[in-house]
């Protein structure tokens, strides 16, 4: 056995743990079977990553920013099933990131306008797990979706009915929904109210609630 190991071969190495920590991921595995462009992304940056001497916690982070781009991609067309696990686990992820810090609740909504967080860090693992999960599930069933997003004329009838409900619980700390990048914004109470709007939104009927779901994020 040889004591010399090169660099190459010992990243070799450290990106052949790093793939086998990564393929006990239900969410990276979906990645490799059904986007393969993505998953040699993936590979790519990793590789680079390991060149520059990054930690995993940082490998682990340039990947999720990749992967969250393709949430933007599949969760409109995942299953219903999939959405509302997926949204569910949104909302908690929101509360636990709320309860520690507003900015850090604002990083997780705004990545692009804020800055992207390492979740990991402040998300419990239970939470982080189902995260993993719900979003196995989007990526395959909307990777193995073959229809378009359905059309909802209704969609600003349910959300202008929600934000009345809204407002008559919380007043004019609803009207928040309306610019969350004031200048001054009470990030708290607009965290707040935003996994209120998402729980409203839950509270619909199952079309009803996947519908306008889908139609918030496919509106730009």
């Amino acid at each position: 056995m040889s004591l010399f190991v090169t660099p190459t071969s010992e990243r070799e190495k450290s990106l052949s743990e790093l793939e086998v920590s990564l393929s006990e991921i239900p969410a990276y595995k979906q990645i490799s079977m059904y986007d393969a462009e993505t998953y040699q992304r993936i590979n790519a940056e990793i590789q680079k990553s390991l060149l520059k001497g990054e930690s995993k916690s940082q490998i682990i982070q340039r990947i999720r920013s990749i992967v969250g781009e393709l949430v933007e991609k599949y969760l409109p067309l995942s299953s219903d099933n999939a959405l509302l696990d997926y949204m569910n686990v949104v909302i908690q992820e929101i509360e636990e990131l709320a309860q520690q810090s507003p900015e850090l609740c604002y990083k997780f909504l705004f990545p692009k306008q804020y800055g992207a967080i390492d979740v990991t860090k402040y998300i419990r693992p239970e939470t982080q797990q189902a995260d993993l999960n719900a979003l196995a599930a989007v990526i395959k069933t909307g990777a193995e979706s073959s229809t378009n997003v359905q059309d909802f004329p209704e969609y600003d009838a349910f959300i202008q009915n929600i934000i009345i409900n809204l407002h008559e619980t919380y007043g004019d700390d609803a009207l928040l929904l309306e610019n969350p990048h004031a200048p001054g914004i009470d990030k708290r109470k607009f965290c707040r109210i935003m996994v209120a709007l998402y729980r409203e939104i839950l509270k619909l009927p199952k079309r009803e609630s996947c519908l306008v779901l889908r139609s918030m994020l496919t509106t730009k």
